[in-house]
């Protein structure tokens, strides 16, 4: 896990070591530490939810052994930074949201204008998560998990 004390806008490289899920991926640094983050302003399905092992296929297919820069660009609940990656100048985080494999989340990145346009259009073309007929949101589908005691 990335220390929570990075600074918003702070950045670093590595390549792919793992996709947990859509929005959490680890990354081996070019100092050899492997550091797990989460992805800034997206919230995708669980592995556990329809569409969630697409997701993280997605992340490993758009990434694949590429070089990739992740710069700090928000905060989560607890202070984590959350990350934008980059491969050259495709955003990871858009491409997702742009494929259906990922929601826009608006309760950390609200004034993400793009994010919200790059949501519509998929569910609009009824992309991805959205060529279902009711997906649920990841936010809802664990607190639904949370209020069963499912694990």
């Amino acid at each position: 896990m990335v220390p929570a004390g990075w600074a918003l806008g702070q950045s670093f490289s590595g390549r792919l070591q793992s996709a947990q899920d859509g929005d959490t991926i680890r990354l081996l640094r070019e100092t050899g530490q492997i550091v797990q983050i989460d992805l800034y302003g997206i919230d995708a399905p669980e592995l556990g939810q329809p569409h969630g092992p697409t997701a993280a296929r997605a992340v490993r297919r758009v990434i694949g052994q590429r070089r990739v820069r992740a710069v700090a660009e928000g905060r989560d609940e607890d202070g984590r930074p959350l990350f934008v990656v980059r491969v050259g100048d495709r955003s990871v985080n858009e491409h997702l949201v742009r494929r259906g494999h990922a929601w826009w989340d608006h309760r950390r990145a609200a004034s993400n204008d793009r994010l919200r346009h790059l949501q519509s259009r998929a569910q609009a073309n009824e992309r991805g998560l959205w060529a279902r007929r009711a997906p649920v949101p990841p936010w809802k589908w664990r607190a639904q998990r949370e209020s069963t005691g499912r694990p």
